[in-house]
């Protein structure tokens, strides 16, 4: 009996090590798989504590490390757009601390009472008062410019010079001023016309300018002798003849009215048996006219 019971014994052994013999290499046997599951369950649960607990500082602080300076991960440019990160965070900060310094330093009106809104809707008043002042101040201003353009515009007539001819001689007339009649000539012996007036006077009587003008000639003619020739407005002339050589007036010189031109002489070789005179002519528009149309 003890011999079968050890042969079945043998026997059951033998089979489990065929089937020991028959499972793969990798896998493995029972007892075994049941230990590993005790372990891993023991694993889950310690790191279930672990969460439930807090995170371990010290292993922080290692992936930090292993992070940055861990160069098989991570290239330059992760490093470059990190650092630009850091800067704009930087400069977003520090812009947005000093714009709210400068808003904290801004003063501000703060309606308080009454008597505040009061003050400032014063103050309003007072400058809309001014800028209409200055408003009215502008349109004075340009009303008196308007003016003075008027003025400008229609300035003040000028005053119109007249010619008031007086006589260069006191004396009496010789001969009158005749173109269409014939007057006699005692030198010539002969009648003919006189385009002038001969005034009586001295020898070496002064003659002076019968009105204001410029001195226009001066000349001694073979005929009327010593001449002087006085130009006035109005296309007015008058000529002096029969004077001294030695005049004292000169051409251009500005003559006023009753200024000495020179002294009666015996220059007229054309009138030298007439008693000493002047020959006086006077010219309108360069052609000659009666004197005494225009003497007082």
């Amino acid at each position: 009996m003890k011999i079968k019971i050890n042969n079945i014994l043998k026997s059951d052994t033998t089979q489990e090590t065929k089937e020991n013999k028959r499972r793969r290499p990798y896998e493995k046997p029972d007892e075994q798989v049941e230990e590993d599951k005790s372990v891993n369950n023991n694993t889950v649960k310690k790191r279930r504590r672990r969460v439930n607990t807090g995170l371990d500082v010290s292993n922080i602080k290692e992936n930090v490390k292993n992070l940055i300076f861990n160069r098989n991960h991570f290239s330059r440019g992760t490093y470059s757009l990190l650092l630009v990160m850091v800067v704009l965070a930087v400069t977003s900060v520090i812009f947005t601390t000093k714009s709210y310094n400068a808003l904290n330093e801004e003063d501000y009106v703060d309606f308080t009472s009454n008597e505040d809104v009061q003050a400032v809707n014063n103050n309003i008043d007072k400058e809309d008062i001014e800028d209409i002042e200055e408003q009215s101040n502008n349109t004075n201003n340009v009303d008196v410019q308007d003016k003075d353009d008027v003025t400008q515009i229609n300035p003040t007539p000028a005053v119109v010079e007249t010619l008031d001819f007086k006589s260069p001689l006191v004396g009496n007339v010789l001969k009158i001023y005749s173109t269409d009649k014939l007057i006699y000539s005692k030198t010539l012996d002969m009648w003919k016309t006189h385009d002038g007036i001969d005034i009586e006077g001295k020898m070496g009587e002064a003659v002076y300018a019968s009105e204001k003008g410029v001195v226009d000639k001066i000349f001694n003619d073979s005929f009327l002798g010593m001449t002087v020739v006085i130009s006035h407005i109005a296309n007015y002339k008058t000529s002096y003849s029969n004077l001294d050589l030695n005049v004292p007036v000169k051409v251009g010189q500005q003559i006023k009215k009753g200024q000495r031109v020179g002294n009666i002489s015996d220059t007229s070789i054309g009138e030298i048996k007439d008693n000493p005179h002047l020959h006086f002519m006077v010219f309108k528009n360069d052609v000659t006219i009666d004197p005494k149309s225009v003497l007082d």
